[in-house]
C-alpha cells in the first residue's frame, strides 16, 4: 500500500463528510445493532436463542440479517431451538481471540453445514436449503463483539480498497484474516485524522455505538468504491 495514496483518500473522504456523506451515511444503522449486541450478548443467558433474538435487532433495517433469499438469522435461531449447547459453544469458539481467524471463520462455517443437516432431517419439508452463513454474515458478529478489532467483510469492497491504496497483491479469491489486517492498518491512518473522527461522532445519535468501532472502516471502503466509479 502506498501512504500518498492513503492520505489522499483520507483527505477526500475528508471533504466528503463535511458534505454531509449523504452516500455512507446509509450505513449508520449497523452503529445502532454494535449497541445492541453490546448490550445483550450475554454468556450466561439461557435459553440462548432468546439472547440471540434480542441481540440482532434494530429500529431502521433489517437488511444485515434478513432479505430476499438470504435468512441467517432466521437459520441460527432454528439451530439453537435444535442445538442450544453447541450453538453456544460455536460462537464460544468463534470469539476465542487465542484462536487463529481464519480456523474459527472456515469452523464456523462447517458447524453451520452440519447443523443444517440436522435441520433438514428433522424438517423434511422445509424450503431452506442453505445456513446463508457466509463470511460476511459470520464478520458481522466479529465487528459487534469486537468492535475495535474487526470490520464487515464484503469480497468487492475489499478489493476496490486494495485496488485504491495500491496494494500490490490483488487478490480475487475470499481472504478475510488479510481483510482484517489491511482494515485495522487503515484505521489507524483514519484515527490520526482528528477532523475525520470528530465529523464521524458528529453524526452518531444515542441509539448508536459510541466506542472505537471499525464499522468506520465499511463506510470508508463504501465512499472509495462509489466515489471511483
Amino acid at each position: 500500500m502506498q501512504l500518498k495514496k492513503i492520505n489522499e483518500h483520507i483527505a477526500a473522504y475528508k471533504k466528503y463528510l463535511q458534505k454531509g456523506g449523504e452516500r455512507t451515511e446509509r450505513l449508520l444503522y449497523k452503529w445502532e445493532s454494535q449497541k445492541i449486541w453490546q448490550e445483550n450478548w450475554d454468556v450466561e443467558a439461557h435459553p440462548f436463542s432468546e439472547m440471540y433474538d434480542r441481540c440482532l435487532e434494530n429500529s431502521k433495517t433489517r437488511r444485515i440479517w434478513n432479505k430476499e433469499q438470504y435468512q441467517p438469522k432466521k437459520m441460527m435461531f432454528a439451530f439453537a431451538e435444535l442445538q442450544p449447547h453447541f450453538v453456544y459453544s460455536m460462537f464460544q469458539e468463534l470469539f476465542n481471540e487465542n484462536k487463529d481467524i481464519g480456523n474459527r471463520l472456515d469452523r464456523f462455517i462447517f458447524y453451520c453445514d452440519e447443523l443444517l443437516k440436522e435441520y433438514k432431517a428433522a424438517h423434511p419439508n422445509s424450503i431452506h436449503n442453505n445456513h446463508y452463513h457466509d463470511y460476511a454474515m459470520i464478520s458481522h458478529y466479529l465487528a459487534f463483539q469486537f468492535p475495535d478489532q474487526y470490520t464487515p467483510y464484503r469480497q468487492d469492497l475489499f478489493y476496490n480498497t486494495l485496488k485504491q491504496i495500491a496494494s500490490r497483491d490483488l487478490s480475487l479469491g475470499d481472504d478475510v484474516a488479510r481483510h482484517f489486517k489491511v482494515m485495522k492498518t487503515l484505521y489507524q491512518f483514519l484515527k490520526k485524522d482528528e477532523a475525520v473522527m470528530r465529523l464521524h461522532q458528529k453524526r452518531l445519535e444515542g441509539l448508536h455505538y459510541q466506542g472505537d468501532s471499525l464499522l468506520l472502516m465499511e463506510d470508508f471502503s463504501s465512499f472509495l468504491l462509489t466515489s471511483t466509479r
